[in-house]
């Protein structure tokens, strides 16, 4: 009996120390990406130039002066590109101390540069949404992008916590700029399972939005991809169980 009880937790203690091992080469794996894609970037090999030299440097460290000497600070922050521009979240939920740091034509690399200007504003909750302007990339390099995005911002704002929603169906027949609904799937699939090895909660808009194999020209502009003001209604529907949590 003692040999079997003996066994037993030798068989346990093997358990315990092969997921801590497991967690410790997943740890140590996001960390090297993380530095890998960060010194890339220092290296301008990311965004191409220095920070300096990026057109929208002193702009952003502008609204970064402002925010951070006016002591701005919000509950909730919508972070990423021109669909997040578009949008007005504090229409929908008027009770909650919203700000939206969107930026028209902006991909993952913006928003790493733009870290700044958000943890001046000391968000509790961050909603991000950005990929489709890298969309014509490889998906690893993208996902190796967002990973670091990732990372970042949980190493600059670790009380916040994160939400990521997926790359939005375009109309393909209007906006034939970028690849077809498939390589946004492929991304969103990425996307979806950094959320779940960051423990970040994940919305699918993607599915909320998709009809067919396009995004229906009544819910977009003429351009098959910005949504129309009414079509961020199923959108703050969606959200609005993250938003009150």
């Amino acid at each position: 009996m003692r040999i079997i009880i003996l066994i037993g937790i030798v068989f346990i203690q093997a358990i315990i120390i092969c997921q801590l091992e497991y967690r410790t080469a997943y740890l140590r794996n996001c960390i090297n990406k993380h530095n890998t894609v960060h010194k890339k970037i220092e290296n301008n090999q990311v965004t191409g130039d220095s920070d300096k030299e990026h057109p929208n440097y002193w702009v952003e460290r502008s609204w970064e002066n402002c925010l951070r000497k006016k002591n701005i600070k919000c509950e909730i922050a919508f972070y990423g590109n021109s669909i997040i521009y578009n949008s007005d979240f504090t229409s929908y939920f008027p009770d909650k101390d919203i700000i939206n740091l969107g930026v028209p034509g902006e991909n993952i690399e913006g928003l790493i540069r733009r870290i700044k200007l958000l943890e001046c504003t000391q968000p509790k909750k961050i909603f991000i949404m950005i990929g489709i302007n890298n969309i014509g990339e490889p998906t690893k390099d993208i996902g190796e992008k967002y990973d670091s995005l990732l990372c970042r911002i949980k190493e600059t704002l670790p009380h916040a916590k994160l939400y990521v929603h997926s790359i939005l169906p375009i109309n393909h027949t209007a906006y034939k700029k970028y690849s077809t609904n498939n390589k946004i799937k492929e991304c969103n699939f990425t996307i979806a399972k950094l959320a779940k090895r960051h423990h970040i909660t994940y919305i699918d808009l993607y599915s909320l939005y998709i009809q067919g194999e396009e995004l229906p020209m009544s819910l977009t502009h003429d351009d098959g991809i910005h949504l129309k003001p009414h079509a961020y209604d199923r959108w703050a529907e969606n959200i609005r169980q993250y938003i009150y949590e």
